[in-house]
């Protein structure tokens, strides 16, 4: 069976579907991995599994003797020399809708707690504790009714676009 080497954890879905059609080895260090041990894991690897965090340069290509495709587990492909691959015939993939939702549902979790002062109510809390409510007290700002901007309507653009709709932006 064909090794696949994976760079880093993936979800459990895909790496099962890896399982099924291929040797998989996978990095479970701590943090990102370290160039030598990708070299390492490439070595005689048919295939790579790849992060955004993880960079594929020359060096890392020309480990993987047996290289046939990479995999960016990931929207962009910024950390791979597609250009290098492809000159050794090696495809290069990437998950361009994988964290579609997520990112969008994270925009809108980040603009809500900033227009609502979560963070500052929290150390609040945690700090000196509730002492009353009072009419303007962390009040914040209701995002209804207001002008979102969004640069870029790609996948991510829109599905935030779809998600500020629903608050009436």
């Amino acid at each position: 069976m064909k090794k696949v080497f994976i760079a880093g954890p993936i979800p459990e879905k895909g790496l099962e579907i890896l399982k099924a059609h291929f040797e998989v080895e996978m990095y479970e260090g701590e943090g990102i991995i370290d160039k030598e041990t990708l070299k390492t894991g490439v070595k005689d690897a048919f295939g790579l599994v790849s992060l955004l965090s993880t960079e594929v340069d020359q060096e890392v290509i020309d480990s993987g003797s047996n290289l046939q495709f990479i995999a960016n587990y990931g929207a962009g492909f910024n950390n791979v020399d597609v250009d290098y691959a492809r000159s050794k015939n090696i495809d290069v993939s990437n998950t361009p809708k994988a964290s579609t939702n997520s990112t969008a549902e994270l925009t809108m979790a980040i603009l809500l707690a900033a227009a609502r002062r979560v963070a500052e109510g929290d150390r609040l809390m945690r700090n000196e504790g509730f002492n009353g409510w009072a009419p303007l007290f962390f009040r914040g700002r209701e995002v209804s009714g207001k002008k979102l901007g969004i640069i870029g309507l790609g996948e991510i653009g829109t599905a935030v676009a779809r998600r500020a709709k629903g608050f009436d932006m």
